[in-house]
C-alpha cells in the first residue's frame, strides 16, 4: 500500500513537502485538494498558496527546528484556497530525521477558518464596544449580582469617580456617603427591585463625585438573564448627569410656588399674614379637623392644632417650628419654602404622618410677610421610608442593630448634651458557638442567634442600644445608668437568660455566654469604650467562660 492510499481517507489535510526554497509539495490527500485550487496541478508548492508574511515565518520556524533538532511544531497560517478565498489552517509539522539537508517535512492540517473568523468578529465587536464606551457621554457599568460588585466600563465613569471596581454594593454607597441622604431611599428602593429580579429599574438620585460635590444622576438598570436557567445574572447600569435639568426644574418650581401649593390632596390649606398675626383665607377642612371653631389669629390656631390633634410627643417641636417669630426670621434670611413633618392622632398606636409646607409670600402693597400653609398626609411614604431605614440599620438575621448603626448611635449619645451620668457597654460572646455550628449545623446556629436576640430584647428597654456586631458577638449600651448595682443585676440577667436551653428541631441545647463590661462617667469615644469592654470580655473567657467581668486598668 502506498502513502497516497494511506492518507486518502483521512478526514483532515495530510501532505508532505521538500525543504527547498518553495517548499514543493510531494504527496497530498483529497482534503488538501479541496482546500487548494493549485493542488489540482501536477506540481505545486506552499510558497504559491501561503500568505507571503506567513510563508516567511513558516520557513524561519522550519530552519529553527532543524537547527535545534526538534521533530515537530505547530503553526496557524493563512492560505489562498479555492475560488481565491483565504482560509486559516491549523497545522502540525513533522520533520524527517534523515541526515540530508533537503529534509522531507510532513504536515497534518485542519481548516479553522470559521472559528478564526468568529474570533476576529468578536474582537472587532469588542473593539467597537470599547471605542463606544470611551466616547460615550454617559456613565456605564456592570453590576455582578452574585458578588455585589460594580465594574465601571466607560472612560467617563472611571474619570468621574476615579475607581474601576466597587465591592459590597449597595452597602458601600451608604457607608461611604456616596449617595446624598435625601436620595438614600429611592437608591435603596432601586436596588430592592434589582434583588427581586425586575427586568428594569431606575431612579433619580444625587451622587458624590471626586470633587466631593453631589450631582443629580438618572440611573437605569437592565437585568441580563442566564440563557439556560432564566435566572438574573448581571445588570447593566447607565448613569446620565441631569444636574442642569434639575436646576431648570427647581427654578420652574420656585416660579410657581403658589400654584404648587394649591394641590388637590391637601388635608387643609390656608393663607396667613405673619406680620399682623391673622388668618387671611380660612379652610373649612381645618374646622373639621379641630371639631368646631378655631382662632382667627395665627398664634391661636397653632396652639389649637398643637393641643387638639398633634401627638403629645411632637407637640413641643410643632410649637417651636411654628413660632411666629421664627417663621418671620426664616423669611428674612432668604427662605422661600420650608417643610415640617409631624404625627397627628390620639396615641402612638393610632396616628398618621403629615407634612406641613409653608410658602412665604411678600405682600406687595404693605410689605407684610405672608405665607401659604398646606398640609398633606404622607403616612404611606413615611412607612416605606421607615422600612428601608430599618433594613439599612438592622442585622438581617437577628433584627438587632448592625455593627455600623450600633457604633453610630453610641457615638451620637456619648458626644451629646444628654450624656450627663454613668453609661455602660456590655460585650457578649456566646460560649462554644463554633461547636454548635459544627456539630448541629448552621440552621441550629442561626436559631441560637435569633433566640439570643429575642432574650436580650426582653431584658432591656427599647431606648437601650442592642446590636449584633457579627458572628456570635453582641453589644448592649445603656445610657445614664443609676447605680453599679443596676449594672450587676443586668449582667446577671444576661447570663441567666442566655444560659437557658435553646430548642430547635426538637433538640435542646444549653449555651452560656461571657460578658465584658465597661462603664464610665467621662466623655470618651466609642472606640475607647469598646476596647475597654473587649478587654474585660477577654478576661471573662480566659477565666473559664460563662461569667462576666468588669474592665480594670
Amino acid at each position: 500500500m502506498t502513502l497516497e492510499d494511506c492518507i486518502s481517507s483521512v478526514e483532515c489535510g495530510v501532505f508532505s513537502f521538500v525543504n527547498d526554497n518553495n517548499f514543493t509539495i510531494q504527496v497530498s490527500n483529497q482534503y488538501v485538494s479541496d482546500l487548494f485550487e493549485s493542488a489540482k496541478k501536477t506540481e505545486f508548492d506552499l510558497k504559491s498558496i501561503v500568505l507571503p508574511s506567513h510563508f516567511k515565518e513558516l520557513k524561519s520556524r522550519v530552519e529553527q527546528n532543524i537547527t535545534e533538532k526538534k521533530s515537530n511544531f505547530s503553526y496557524t497560517m493563512l492560505i489562498l484556497g479555492t475560488v481565491n478565498f483565504f482560509k486559516w489552517l491549523d497545522c502540525r509539522f513533522f520533520i524527517n530525521e534523515s541526515n540530508s539537508d533537503e529534509k522531507i517535512i510532513s504536515c497534518v492540517c485542519f481548516d479553522v477558518s470559521d472559528l478564526k473568523n468568529q474570533c476576529l468578529s468578536l474582537k472587532y465587536e469588542n473593539d467597537i464596544l470599547n471605542l463606544a464606551l470611551q466616547k460615550t457621554s454617559t456613565d456605564v457599568w456592570k453590576f455582578d449580582l452574585a458578588t455585589k460588585t460594580i465594574t465601571l466600563l466607560s472612560e467617563k465613569a472611571k474619570n468621574t469617580y476615579s475607581i474601576s471596581v466597587l465591592e459590597n454594593v449597595p452597602n458601600v454607597f451608604v457607608e461611604k456617603q456616596y449617595i446624598h441622604p435625601d436620595s438614600l431611599f429611592p437608591f435603596l428602593e432601586m436596588h430592592e427591585a434589582i434583588d427581586r429580579g425586575e427586568p428594569f429599574s431606575e431612579a433619580e438620585i444625587r451622587v458624590k463625585d471626586t470633587s466631593g460635590h453631589y450631582k443629580w444622576c438618572r440611573i437605569k438598570y437592565v437585568i441580563i438573564y442566564d440563557e439556560e436557567t432564566g435566572s438574573p445574572m448581571d445588570a447593566i447600569g447607565i448613569g446620565e448627569d441631569i444636574t442642569a435639568e434639575k436646576d431648570v426644574q427647581l427654578r420652574t418650581l420656585m416660579d410657581f410656588q403658589y400654584k404648587e401649593a394649591m394641590i388637590s390632596d391637601a388635608l387643609c390649606l390656608f393663607e396667613v399674614n405673619l406680620t399682623r398675626n391673622l388668618i387671611l383665607k380660612p379652610d373649612n377642612r381645618i374646622r373639621e379637623l379641630l371639631n368646631g371653631n378655631y382662632s382667627m389669629a395665627f398664634v391661636g390656631l397653632v396652639n389649637d392644632i398643637a393641643n387638639m390633634i398633634v401627638l403629645p410627643e411632637d407637640k413641643q417641636k410643632f410649637l417651636a417650628d411654628f413660632s411666629r417669630e421664627k417663621l418671620m426670621d426664616l423669611f428674612k434670611v432668604g427662605k422661600t419654602k420650608i417643610n415640617f413633618e409631624y404625627r397627628v392622632g390620639k396615641s402612638l398606636v393610632d396616628y398618621y404622618w403629615v407634612r406641613v409646607s409653608i410658602n412665604f409670600i411678600l405682600e406687595p402693597m404693605q410689605g407684610d410677610i405672608c405665607a401659604l400653609v398646606y398640609v398633606q398626609n404622607i403616612t404611606d411614604t413615611k412607612v416605606r421610608e421607615q422600612k428601608l431605614q430599618s433594613k439599612a440599620e438592622r442585622d438581617s438575621l437577628s433584627k438587632l442593630y448592625n455593627r455600623i448603626t450600633t457604633q453610630k448611635k453610641v457615638e451620637k449619645f456619648l458626644s451629646s448634651a444628654e450624656n450627663t451620668g454613668m453609661s455602660v457597654l456590655f460585650m457578649i460572646d456566646l460560649d462554644n458557638f463554633k461547636q454548635i455550628n459544627d456539630s448541629l449545623g448552621h440552621l441550629y446556629g442561626d436559631a441560637v442567634i435569633i433566640e439570643t436576640a429575642h432574650r436580650l430584647k426582653r431584658i432591656f428597654r427599647e431606648s437601650d442600644i442592642i446590636g449584633r456586631l457579627g458572628g456570635d458577638e453582641f453589644a448592649i449600651f445603656i445610657p445614664n445608668v443609676p447605680t453599679m448595682d443596676f449594672i450587676i443585676e443586668k449582667a446577671k440577667s444576661i447570663s441567666t437568660a442566655i444560659s437557658a436551653p435553646v430548642l430547635f428541631d426538637n433538640i435542646p441545647k444549653s449555651i452560656g455566654c461571657s460578658v465584658g463590661i465597661a462603664h464610665t462617667k467621662e466623655k470618651i469615644d466609642f472606640k475607647t469604650l469598646y476596647e475597654m469592654a473587649d478587654k474585660a470580655l477577654y478576661v471573662a473567657k480566659s477565666k473559664g467562660k460563662n461569667r462576666f467581668e468588669f474592665f480594670s486598668e
